[in-house]
């Protein structure tokens, strides 16, 4: 069963930048990887305001669009007509808040006691799930300068985006090919591995080495949880078919059954496996592997079980081309 074989791991010669993890499906393979750009929330921020000044709107209601991803909403909110501009903001925020359900987040701060500012934040990276407000109905917006029906970028005091578009997603490049995607958490890049960006990598650090390989210690550790199962049911059997030096009478006394079943688990790992060709392993001793009738089975010889598990996955792990996808940054 080649399936038993299956786990992979994955090796980096620098892990500053980036994690990496495989799945059984990767294949056996190796790529050189940059870290030029993560991926950012996209960040506006309106005009900062003198937080008492009277916004100058009557009562009613005012329409503005918010948008960001598969989010797309006109969203309405009622004035009285009394407020200041940071109560203003705080009614806008709240709007925002209450109809994107998390996809956007709005909120309002003070840079310094008399001001106010108010600021969105886009809860999922890159270009596709950047920010859009503007005004539908009225220009309650634009009197705080986030009406920004273009790509502003913040400046000074005055409202606008803190990254432009092309910021916003991360990029690297694999074995020379530029890749560009909204997160920084890439799994459809490499078949089976996944990709945890960390930091970009600065002019002159080395490109880090990414090598796929089979995970021989996991298998070792089913090996090792297989010896455990064992032992605990052969020694259960064993420890209890007889009467004990201090008088106590073993559960399986007298109990046929369970003697066979001790004698016929121990004649299993101690004999050849049947139906294997000549000049290949077949007994568990040649492997590293030991059953001593009064202890049970025990791991004897390290080295010759990893050995083993190496032939076993040099044989049953295919290692096809890998086929990635990519697209060009938009600069390109």
């Amino acid at each position: 069963n080649n399936t038993m074989f299956a786990a992979k791991k994955v090796e980096l010669t620098n892990e500053d930048y980036f994690s990496a993890s495989a799945t059984s499906s990767a294949s056996l393979s190796s790529y050189n990887i940059r870290i030029n750009q993560l991926a950012k929330n996209d960040l506006v921020m309106s005009d900062t305001v003198n937080s008492d000044t009277l916004s100058g709107f009557t009562a009613g209601t005012y329409t503005f669009r918010v948008a960001s991803g598969d989010f797309d909403k006109n969203i309405n909110i009622e004035l009285s007509g009394t407020e200041n501009l940071k109560e203003m903001m705080e009614l806008v925020a709240e709007a925002i808040n209450d109809a994107s359900e998390g996809v956007v987040t709005a909120s309002v701060f003070s840079p310094t006691s008399d001001q106010s500012k108010l600021s969105l934040v886009a809860s999922e990276s890159g270009e596709t799930n950047s920010i859009t407000i503007e005004d539908v109905s009225g220009s309650l917006l634009d009197t705080i300068g986030i009406n920004l029906t273009d790509r502003t970028l913040l400046s000074g005091s005055n409202g606008g985006y803190s990254y432009s578009l092309e910021e916003l997603n991360s990029e690297i490049t694999l074995n020379g090919v530029n890749i560009v995607r909204d997160s920084n958490v890439i799994d459809d890049l490499i078949n089976g591995v996944t990709l945890q960006l960390k930091q970009a990598m600065e002019v002159g650090v080395p490109t880090v080495n990414v090598t796929v390989k089979n995970n021989i210690k996991s298998f070792q550790a089913d090996v090792e949880d297989f010896i455990k199962k064992f032992n605990d049911s052969y020694l259960q059997i064993k420890d209890n078919y007889k009467t004990s030096e201090d008088g106590k009478r073993g559960v399986f006394v007298g109990n046929t059954s369970a003697i066979s079943l001790m004698q016929n688990l121990g004649n299993m790992v101690s004999t050849k496996v049947e139906d294997i060709e000549d000049g290949n392993l077949s007994y568990l001793s040649e492997i590293g592997i030991s059953f001593n009738p009064g202890k049970g089975l025990a791991i004897t010889d390290n080295s010759k079980l990893e050995e083993a598990l190496s032939t076993c996955l040099l044989y049953t792990s295919p290692s096809p081309r890998d086929r990635t996808r990519s697209r060009m940054p938009s600069s390109a």
